[in-house]
């Protein structure tokens, strides 16, 4: 690298620019990553020693058109040096941001992926809720189905019982009045035998009267033809006493029909 005494002496372009490309400083380095537009004169002043370069000893004694092209490769020098270093960072900043949004798309691509897993899986959830909402009232409708087949059953049994009881109270009662029956019929048969009796005594008692008077009537005729003198008629009393034998008969026939 050529010494200040011996820099007006380098005639090489290249070796002039690589010299003074050496000599560049960054500062401001905050300024330089600013997201906010810079011109260009602005961050060659701020952001590198730009004016401290001008002032070098060697370049002040440069006279001419040489101080001109020495000046002209010291602005080119920290201009582009420092829009360099800013494209650089702004490149590596959008690498990383680049970077962060491929990370932030893909998060969201399995952000959606979850969410499409979790809205599935809802949804088959709510259908699962739905399907077992449905068997839970299959199964209450077929429990209160079984329910009423039960009662039914019950009530049917509960009928059969009572038919049962009332066939048996039937039955019963039947049979009682058959039994009456029979002893109505009896009863009737000696009511019947007994008023039979009493009509004939009554026939008999008629016929044993009227056959008195025939017989006192023929015997007060008689007694007037021998010239017996007439006979009183006997009191009621009398005739009680005397009896024909058949009113007598039918006394004793009287006796045991009262007795029955």
């Amino acid at each position: 690298m050529p010494t200040p005494q011996s820099v007006s002496n380098i005639q090489s372009t290249k070796e002039l620019f690589d010299y003074w490309y050496h000599k560049v400083i960054f500062r401001n380095h905050d300024l330089i990553e600013s997201d906010n537009h810079l011109p260009a004169y602005e961050i060659r002043h701020e952001c590198t020693n730009y004016d401290t370069l001008l002032k070098l000893p060697e370049v002040e004694t440069l006279t001419g058109l040489e101080r001109d092209r020495v000046y002209a490769i010291i602005k080119y020098q920290c201009t582009s040096k420092v829009l360099q270093r800013r494209a650089s960072y702004f490149r590596q900043k959008s690498v990383e941001i680049r970077h962060e949004l491929d990370q932030l798309n893909h998060q969201n691509q399995e952000n959606k992926n979850w969410i499409e897993q979790l809205r599935r899986l809802l949804f088959s959830k709510d259908i699962e809720i739905k399907q077992l909402t449905a068997q839970i009232a299959l199964l209450e409708a077929e429990k209160e189905v079984l329910q009423a087949e039960s009662d039914q059953s019950s009530a049917y049994a509960e009928l059969l019982k009572e038919v049962e009881t009332l066939r048996k109270k039937f039955e019963k009662e039947k049979k009682r009045r058959e039994e009456l029956g029979k002893n109505n019929q009896s009863l009737g048969g000696r009511v019947a035998h007994t008023e039979r009796y009493k009509r004939e005594r009554n026939e008999a008692r008629e016929q044993v009267t009227k056959l008195e008077q025939i017989n006192r009537t023929l015997q007060n005729e008689l007694n007037q033809l021998k010239g017996v003198p007439l006979r009183s008629e006997p009191n009621k009393s009398q005739r009680r006493l005397k009896k024909s034998p058949l009113a007598t008969s039918e006394l004793e026939r009287d006796n045991p029909a009262n007795g029955q």
